[in-house]
């Protein structure tokens, strides 16, 4: 079965609806975990298109909720976003420790606390993947999924 053969709306839930109401700055209801990649194999970091394509044939199949972005009224579906692209939703970025540091692992946590604390787009799917490819033991890859998508893991 791929993505197309799947219904296209979801119902939004009450506690959908409600953790979209309650996200407020200060309050983001963003649910994230990082994992640290070992480096791989004769390349300095994982290249996006490698990471774009295991996100679409690992995630994707099971949760095809990660293409629908919240209807407008928020009350009553989670629609297909015709003009989803898994690109648009992981991103590089790079760390820079501080002059008295004497490890990255500060700014490692500075930079997960500050994407943590950032809204997401209400008009895509309510996801990223944030892969920080210089962190000194690997590559960091953070996920940050809003709490109206982290309920379709229990369903």
């Amino acid at each position: 079965m791929t993505l197309e053969d799947t219904k296209a709306d979801h119902k939004t839930s009450a506690i959908d609806r409600l953790s979209l109401i309650v996200d407020r700055p200060g309050n983001r209801l963003n649910q994230s975990t990082v994992i640290i990649l070992e480096k791989p194999e004769n390349e300095e970091h994982y290249p996006k298109d490698h990471l774009c394509d295991l996100i679409r044939e690992r995630v994707l199949p099971k949760q095809v909720r990660f293409r629908c972005r919240i209807s407008e009224d928020m009350n009553t579906f989670q629609e297909m976003d015709k003009t989803w692209r898994v690109e648009d939703h992981v991103h590089i970025l790079r760390i820079e420790k501080a002059d008295d540091e004497k490890d990255d692992e500060p700014a490692l946590m500075r930079c997960i606390s500050e994407l943590q604390n950032l809204q997401m787009p209400l008009d895509k799917p309510l996801w990223d993947v944030h892969v920080i490819e210089n962190y000194s033991r690997g590559t960091a890859m953070m996920w940050r999924i809003h709490h109206s998508k982290c309920i379709i893991f229990t369903r």
